[in-house]
């Protein structure tokens, strides 16, 4: 994994994980807020960790996965940015190309971090990694995450019911158009 990479952004930097950031993801999804959308039980400590070792592994196999967000005028944890090839079980055009996906902290939230975030692992992705397409998918009630991903540059492709809750997906190609910062 490569513990050099840093992606900065304008207030916050984006790093791959690392084991010693286990308690910092297990806080955040440990947070009945976090799984709003879709609505699920917080993580335990077990699933965090299973959630880590798949981040770690990603890195290890794909060259590419989830990145730690971290404010930079505090260096503190505030959520993670990035892209996973998740193998939900799902419409077979939804899975073949990584997934992009943010989360912030409840308390960091309002303050454009996770559009921040989620530009910069995308311009990351584009620029450095060449992957293209890209997908994600957003519960069909969280406009912040649907308003991120059109500026991000996704269309929708299709709608469907993940772990019974309504969700919209969403490609990017790169070069398409759309992208309000890139």
């Amino acid at each position: 994994m490569p513990d050099e990479l840093w992606i900065g952004a304008e207030r916050l930097r984006l790093r791959p994980y690392r084991l010693g950031d286990f308690d910092d993801m297990h806080a955040l999804m440990s947070q009945p807020a976090i799984h709003r959308y879709p609505s699920r039980e917080p993580f335990s400590e077990e699933e965090s960790w299973t959630r880590l070792l798949r981040h770690l592994g990603h890195w290890t196999e794909f060259g590419f996965g989830f990145l730690a967000v971290e404010e930079r005028a505090s260096g503190r944890f505030v959520g993670e940015a990035g892209f996973s090839f998740f193998r939900r079980g799902l419409a077979a055009e939804f899975g073949r190309d990584p997934e992009a996906t943010w989360t912030i902290a409840p308390e960091y939230q309002g303050r454009g971090y996770a559009r921040e975030a989620a530009m910069a692992a995308q311009d990351w992705a584009d620029n450095k990694l060449g992957l293209s397409p890209t997908l994600c998918m957003v519960h069909a009630d969280n406009a912040p995450s649907l308003s991120i991903s059109r500026k991000l540059g996704y269309r929708e492709i299709g709608r469907a019911v993940y772990l019974d809750q309504p969700v919209i997906f969403h490609e990017r190609v790169r070069g398409s158009g759309g992208a309000e910062h890139l």
